[in-house]
């Protein structure tokens, strides 16, 4: 190669070395930031799951809570139950969504959401961390999916469709980070989902003729990124037809999405200790 040429083509190579770094550096990162919250559009907020309840429940009342559903001091319902009331004046039922890194409730809490299932209402539950007193008292056991690494970077779930009864599988590939349920009472509890491995990760406890709880343990699928991957919204459709549809009043819990107003960091450890599990 002639001294001109060489000189040339050492210059274009460092042209497009160079070109090459700046339009990298520009390029636009994800967002990692792990929230769970319902005015998150971020990937991993909850925008999308809490502004479809609009659209999935035309007709229900939609409030947002952010203080524990238990009962305060010598009071005979719990303020969950009392805020209910305030807005249902006939038969109709409840529904609470509580959308979580971890679910902790303690015993009044606990006390205070079977009540409110007793009384015909719903809790759909959605958490990687359910408190061990909580899965004491349901007779459940679960367990860590991560063991394996293998969930680190991608997920794959799958629900069951209400009208078919045939499951269907949904991936995308960001944080898979997550739980099923190791042990459980078959004699009263209904598989509606489950991981790769066929592991459940969606139970519905009691008949679908009184209140149920709804738990479900793979909370990334509840986040924006997850749903509006593909045609990844069925899945969030699929999962809200498991749930009665004559709902007047539906709650969006934000009080255990905080874990500063829980005194249980030491439970948190698990999650505290993955990048992806960080939460603000």
């Amino acid at each position: 190669m002639k001294p001109a040429n060489c000189i040339l083509f050492f210059l274009v190579i460092c042209f497009w070395v160079g070109s090459s770094g700046c339009f990298n550096s520009n390029k636009k990162k994800l967002n990692e930031r792990v929230t769970f919250w319902r005015n998150d559009k971020n990937p991993y907020g909850a925008w999308y799951a809490y502004e479809q309840l609009g659209y999935l429940y035309p007709e229900a009342t939609i409030l947002n809570r952010n203080t524990s559903p238990g009962y305060s001091k010598n009071a005979a319902l719990s303020d969950l139950q009392l805020l209910v009331q305030e807005h249902i004046y006939d038969s109709g039922k409840s529904l609470l969504v509580i959308l979580s890194p971890s679910v902790l409730p303690d015993s009044n809490e606990i006390e205070a959401l079977d009540d409110f299932v007793d009384r015909g209402n719903h809790v759909l539950i959605s958490t990687l961390l359910l408190g061990d007193e909580f899965c004491k008292s349901h007779h459940l056991k679960m367990a860590d999916a991560n063991e394996d690494g293998y969930y680190h970077d991608s997920l794959l779930v799958n629900i069951r469709n209400p009208e078919t009864g045939q499951f269907k599988d949904f991936s995308y590939p960001g944080f898979g980070s997550g739980y099923y349920f190791e042990n459980y009472d078959s004699a009263r509890v209904e598989v509606l989902g489950r991981d790769k491995k066929g592991r459940p990760t969606f139970l519905a406890t009691g008949d679908s003729a009184n209140g149920r709880f709804f738990l479900h343990s793979m909370p990334f699928a509840l986040s924006n990124f997850f749903l509006l991957h593909k045609g990844n919204k069925a899945y969030y459709d699929d999962l809200i037809s498991q749930l009665p549809a004559n709902i007047d009043v539906l709650i969006w819990d934000d009080f255990y999405r905080n874990p500063v107003k829980r005194n249980a960091f030491s439970a948190l450890k698990v999650i505290m200790a993955d990048r992806a599990l960080r939460w603000t």
